[in-house]
């Protein structure tokens, strides 16, 4: 780069170049700075992730639950879906999670199992009343557990910031052509 401006600008004295290089290494480090900053902030946010796992998995231990199953128990009491496949989509985990989670909240009776009776690969899950009354308990522990730990004061401005900022995080995750990124 620096040959093509020597050709394209023969004149110029030294001084000029020195204050060319010069903004070249500030611009090097502003690229540092940005790039240490956003290896701070994913170290942050991850860390930030297994707190709130670990302590959401410590409340959940009242219900023999963990995370993932809470989640999962979630998913097909609240959102009422009955397929494995499209629970494991909407959790943004993959099928043979869903199915282990699946198996472990069948083995506890909180979910039973219908298999399609043309197709005997097709599962259709629905929540068992012990499952419902053990969901809405566990909810309303951790739904005080969150609140607990998000930002509040500031007729939730904070907490609006940190949701819109996250929810961009995940759309870049999940589709980072779009974004510019790769």
């Amino acid at each position: 780069m620096k040959t093509q401006l020597i050709i394209a600008d023969a004149d110029r004295s030294a001084g000029d170049w020195a204050a060319l290089d010069t903004t070249a290494a500030l611009t090097g480090t502003q690229a540092v700075e940005d790039e240490s900053r956003d290896v701070k902030f994913v170290s942050l946010l991850l860390r930030a992730s297994a707190r709130v796992e670990h302590s959401l998995n410590a409340i959940l231990v009242d219900w023999d639950l963990n995370l993932l199953q809470y989640r999962v128990l979630g998913a097909i009491v609240r959102d009422e879906i009955s397929a494995p496949g499209k629970c494991a989509k909407q959790l943004h985990v993959t099928p043979p999670i869903v199915t282990r989670a699946v198996d472990q909240l069948y083995a506890k009776g909180l979910v039973s199992r219908v298999r399609g009776s043309s197709d005997r690969r097709a599962v259709t899950l629905s929540p068992t009343l012990g499952g419902v009354k053990c969901f809405e308990k566990a909810r309303v522990r951790v739904d005080m557990a969150l609140s607990a730990m998000l930002p509040s004061g500031d007729g939730g401005e904070r907490y609006r910031l940190l949701s819109h900022e996250l929810t961009r995080l995940a759309e870049v995750t999940e589709n980072p052509t779009r974004f510019g990124c790769r």
